[in-house]
C-alpha cells in the first residue's frame, strides 16, 4: 500500500523543520566541544602562569641572595 498524496505532502512540508532541528543540535554539539577545549586551554594557561610565577620568585630570591 503506497502513502497517500496528503501524507507525502505533509512529510515534505515537515522536512525543513526536521533539518533545521538537526542542524541546531549539531551546532550545539560543536559549541559544547569548543567550550570544553577552551576550558582545557585556559586551565593549561593558568598552570603555566603559576609555574612562571614560581620560577620568577625563585630567580628573584637567588638574585637577592647573590647580592647580599
Amino acid at each position: 500500500m503506497s502513502p497517500s498524496p496528503e501524507s507525502l505532502t505533509a512529510r515534505q512540508a515537515d522536512l525543513p523543520r526536521k533539518l533545521a532541528r538537526a542542524a541546531q543540535l549539531l551546532r550545539t554539539r560543536v559549541d559544547t566541544e569548543v567550550e570544553a577545549q577552551n576550558g582545557a586551554l585556559l586551565r593549561q594557561m593558568g598552570e603555566r602562569v603559576q609555574l612562571q610565577l614560581r620560577l620568577q620568585q625563585s630567580v628573584e630570591g637567588l638574585s637577592v641572595a647573590a647580592i647580599t
